[in-house]
């Protein structure tokens, strides 16, 4: 069964899927319909919904972008809203708490059910340490920067990217930084937001608006690997005008990294990217066709970017055709 997640007129919503079969693909179970609020279909019905932020009139709707943290543990769910609220509300829609922050949230709050520790990250660049159970605060930092992605947990540390290229370790105990990587901005034109962090293993990759995507080792920071994706322009002239974000948050599928940037190259659509290993390699033609015909194997979004046309990257050792094993949705 795939997660339904909807996110309509600024609205928190349990949508209930009935007898989804947990190998079931390509089966319609209904949909929800955001201007009326209602489900359609024989297995999907909404159990309850919670406003998080005034209605508006005219032709302009709210765009509410921040993820529900789910806590199946305690039966509790946490959200952010565009009004700078968290909401922590039980399974059944009950609120259980609720506070004000300094600015908006786009980012779904980190949890750590386990720990009763929650992460909250505003549009204005602080970060809060929250304890789950009451939203009391640990700690308030200010990373300077819009966040509109979710962090990564490691024992110690809290993993964040910001809006403006920079990634973060965080100590999980006090919100001191441990270390930060620093992407120097390119000329031009932007996408809003930012590709979110992968945890893979020891390291962590991500995409930035240079067009370039880095992987970072979690203890210190330091470069491990990074492919700069604006070489495959077709004018290398577009690089200067901008809109060359690798704006999608990177995928892994077995030993292959998906990534995907907003400008068309040589192999059309979009950049698509696959990288192994502790260094990245662009694919050469016959082996990038050779990834491509496995696209039947990757998650969703790796499908679509596939069919388009794109670019792979994989580490130069050891020299092996990229295959990607499909491992069930990431």
């Amino acid at each position: 069964m795939r997660t339904v997640r909807a996110m309509g007129a600024a609205c928190a919503l349990a949508l209930a899927a009935d007898g989804c079969g947990a190998g079931s693909v390509g089966v319609d179970y209904g949909h929800y319909d955001k201007t009326s609020r209602a489900a359609a279909g024989a297995a999907l019905r909404v159990r309850w919904a919670k406003p998080l932020a005034a209605e508006f009139g005219g032709p302009y709707v709210p765009v509410e972008r921040a993820g529900v943290a789910i806590d199946a543990t305690h039966d509790r769910l946490f959200i952010g809203s565009s009004e700078r609220e968290l909401w922590a509300l039980e399974r059944t829609g009950r609120v259980l708490w609720k506070r004000k922050f300094d600015a908006g949230i786009d980012a779904e709050p980190t949890l750590d059910a386990r720990r009763d520790e929650l992460y909250v990250a505003t549009a204005s660049g602080h970060v809060f340490g929250l304890q789950a159970g009451d939203g009391k605060t640990r700690f308030d930092i200010d990373l300077g920067s819009s966040i509109s992605q979710p962090g990564v947990l490691s024992d110690d540390a809290l993993y964040l990217v910001t809006d403006a290229d920079g990634v973060f370790a965080l100590s999980r105990k006090d919100g001191s930084t441990l270390w930060r990587y620093q992407r120097e901005p390119r000329a031009g034109l932007k996408i809003t937001g930012h590709a979110g962090l992968l945890s893979s293993e020891q390291r962590l990759i991500t995409g930035f608006s240079d067009g370039t995507i880095v992987a970072l080792g979690k203890g210190d920071g330091r470069v491990l690997w990074s492919v700069d994706t604006t070489l495959d322009l077709e004018d290398s002239s577009q690089a200067e005008a901008g809109f060359v974000d690798v704006d999608t948050t990177p995928v892994q599928v077995g030993d292959t990294v998906y990534a995907a940037s907003f400008q068309p190259g040589r192999r059309r659509a979009h950049h698509h990217a696959g990288v192994r290993g502790a260094r990245g390699a662009l694919l050469r033609p016959a082996e990038l066709r050779a990834a491509l015909g496995s696209r039947a194997r990757l998650p969703r979004s790796a499908q679509q970017r596939a069919a388009e046309g794109s670019n792979l990257v994989r580490d130069r050792e050891p020299r092996r055709a990229a295959r990607a094993v499909h491992r069930g949705w990431p």
